[in-house]
């Protein structure tokens, strides 16, 4: 398997009891069979199938009387997975590259450092509940090499922002978070509905096309420089992605980032998932931009299901590039030079209603911002 040109995927976790089927949970890509399995899940474990890395790890879920921890010690066109009694970190130990030299662990599969998978791999697990669920926080893949309590406590080093919004939004005319912008109607409020903190940008209204709200963290200002990586990510749901525009990401301050429910704005720095009444139904976009310059992923995120949890992650890697995440799976990476964002941005949602019979509703159940220092 090539190293080269690596692409790794986190797979969205399965809501029901593992089955007999396996669950594969991280992908890589394999230039003959395509993705294929460094880690998967079941209750019974695969023999004899094609898709499965050598060195790929399976969790055996119903593991009584017999291991937990089981290798690919065959080959990717026919498995054989061997019993190792040692744990995810012996198990990561045993990959060989195919050509009969050893590596260590998933490093010899996806040219990642072994120390960076194996993070990433062992907050996997730690989230894997006895149902078999992936668990509603940040995703391993986005925070990969990121250490947030050093960023959390060594202010030299850059910073973090995470808010749970267990106070809610603080909007309106008390204002110390969001920075709000109504059309026709529109409010930032929280939904008592749920347990734990979740803000609803709430369109409040549907007399016309275009009624909304847009709310930006002002306070919480990256800026893209060379070298240095900034993150986002926040779990976020909408009522109705079938016909509403919906923004979720980093942009520079303005109050028009949907102009109305058809048109996003064209003028900014920004990098974010959006959607407008025009765009195919239950699909988000991408769109990075340096002022007018931008670069756009259409269609990309799909299908989405209306109020169905998803975890939205960016990647700005120094002026160079932007990855785009959907539920800590890597869908869109861009690099046009021109269209990277240079300039200062900061969280921004925005909901609006493209149709005139309910509400544009956007919750944020949390968000999390980094930067290295700058």
């Amino acid at each position: 398997m090539s190293t080269a040109n690596v692409y790794v995927e986190l797979v969205k976790g399965q809501s029901e009891t593992p089955s007999a089927t396996p669950v594969k949970v991280l992908n890589v890509l394999d230039a003959t069979y395509g993705k294929v399995a460094i880690l998967a899940y079941g209750t019974t474990v695969p023999s004899a199938v094609t898709g499965y890395a050598v060195g790929c790890i399976f969790i055996h879920t119903d593991g009584s009387g017999e291991a937990v921890f089981y290798v690919n010690t065959g080959t990717t066109a026919s498995c054989t997975f061997t019993a190792n009694e040692q744990g995810l970190e012996a198990a990561l130990a045993l990959t060989t590259n195919g050509n009969g030299a050893s590596k260590i662990g998933v490093e010899a599969i996806s040219g990642m450092s072994a120390a960076t998978v194996q993070a990433a791999l062992s907050e996997l697990v730690g989230r894997l509940n006895s149902a078999g669920t992936i668990g509603t926080g940040p995703s391993p893949l986005v925070w990969a090499g990121t250490d947030v309590v050093n960023l959390a406590t060594d202010i030299g080093s850059g910073f973090v922002y995470q808010n749970d919004f267990l106070q809610g939004p603080l909007a309106d005319t008390d204002d110390t978070l969001f920075a709000q912008t109504d059309v026709n109607s529109g409010d930032i409020i929280s939904d008592f509905t749920v347990a734990g903190g979740v803000i609803n940008f709430d369109s409040a209204g549907h007399g016309s096309a275009h009624d909304g709200v847009e709310g930006q963290l002002a306070s919480c200002m990256v800026l893209p420089v060379a070298g240095k990586t900034i993150k986002f990510e926040a779990r976020c749901k909408m009522a109705n992605t079938g016909q509403d525009a919906y923004y979720i990401g980093l942009a520079g301050v303005d109050t028009t980032i949907l102009a109305d429910s058809a048109t996003i704005d064209d003028t900014i720095d920004k990098a974010g998932f959006y959607r407008v009444h025009a765009s195919t139904a239950d699909k988000l976009s991408t769109i990075n931009s340096r002022t007018s310059e931008q670069q756009l992923g259409a269609d990309l995120a799909t299908p989405l299901v209306d109020d169905t949890w998803y975890n939205w992650g960016i990647v700005i890697d120094g002026v160079t590039s932007v990855k785009y995440y959907l539920n800590g799976v890597l869908i869109k990476t861009e690099s046009t030079a021109n269209a990277i964002p240079n300039a200062v941005m900061c969280p921004t949602f925005a909901a609006k209603v493209g149709q005139t019979s309910t509400d544009a509703e956007l919750r944020v159940d949390w968000i999390r911002v980094t930067q290295e220092a700058r």
